[in-house]
């Protein structure tokens, strides 16, 4: 049985296509379609914008210790309990040393001496050097301060009591040892206000 072939063109809006149609001598024709090219129309997306973020900065204050204001008290209270330990050894008032000066000085007034070294004023002013230098274990200082202020107000004690004596002219008739323990504690009392730590703001990044 003999075929008869042919071809048709159909356009479309979106391809060409070609029709192809075969069929019998004396039968229907039977199409077949063959898609020539498919033109698709192009989809433009549209860049997305890149968002940076950037990390945000905080500052945090720090307590740090600050090693040359360690130094710093360390040296001034050496410096003032030295003073008292050896203002104990060095005459106070009428030829009478700070460990032959009952400590009776600080509260009544009178001038006796005593061969008990506990019960001498020179005892007293080497306890207050003591507890100035034990101070040095706390970072606020507050015990340093009490203690220069306790040479100072045995200072102030002894002078009251030798004023109401009388014996000696003041302030010609102190002796150099009173007068060491008064700058031995004025020196303690500053190196109590000194401090060892100092703040610093450090930057934190979130």
């Amino acid at each position: 049985m003999a075929e008869t072939t042919s071809e048709d063109r159909v356009e479309t809006d979106d391809d060409v296509r070609t029709v192809g149609t075969t069929r019998p001598a004396g039968s229907d024709a039977v199409i077949d379609e063959r898609s020539a090219s498919t033109v698709a129309n192009p989809v433009v997306i549209p860049p997305s914008p890149v968002v940076v973020e950037r990390p945000e900065e905080s500052t945090t204050p720090t307590t740090v210790t600050s090693p040359a204001r360690v130094v710093l008290r360390l040296a001034l209270v050496s410096i003032g309990a030295a003073a008292l330990l050896v203002g104990s050894f060095l005459e106070w008032v009428n030829g009478i040393d700070g460990i032959d000066l009952s400590n009776r000085v600080f509260v009544r007034a009178d001038i006796q001496t005593t061969t008990r070294f506990v019960e001498s004023a020179g005892f007293v002013a080497m306890a207050i050097g003591l507890i100035a230098v034990l101070g040095l274990a706390l970072v606020s200082g507050w015990i340093i301060r009490l203690a220069g202020i306790a040479g100072i107000i045995a200072f102030v004690l002894s002078l009251i009591s030798l004023a109401r004596v009388q014996e000696p002219s003041l302030p010609q008739g102190i002796g150099v040892g009173l007068w060491m323990l008064l700058a031995g504690s004025i020196v303690i009392v500053l190196a109590g206000f000194v401090p060892t730590t100092r703040t610093v703001e450090r930057s934190n990044v979130a």
